[in-house]
């Protein structure tokens, strides 16, 4: 109980192919989504090693009091000169 249409091919014909590209291009997106989910995961760090990495950075302190010697010898006064060349 098909029905011919004018191109030659019938509605059981149409549903088919229609099948087909269906099952690729779902075929198609789950496998780029399965490549972008291994890329982000090389990606990022390891939830082990991010923990790690957090901790180190907790236990590293920058000390930011101590005064370079070159700057503990400045003179306390200081008085501005002018010269002229010429």
């Amino acid at each position: 109980m098909s029905h011919e249409s004018r191109f030659g091919t019938t509605f059981s014909d149409k549903h088919t192919i229609f099948k087909i590209w269906t099952v690729a291009g779902l075929c198609i997106a789950s496998l780029f989504y399965g490549v972008t989910l291994m890329n982000n995961r090389q990606q990022a760090p390891a939830t082990a090693e991010r923990k790690e990495t957090m901790f180190l950075a907790k236990q590293k302190s920058v000390v930011t009091d101590a005064i370079p010697p070159i700057d503990a010898s400045a003179p306390a006064k200081t008085e501005t000169a002018t010269f002229a060349l010429g």
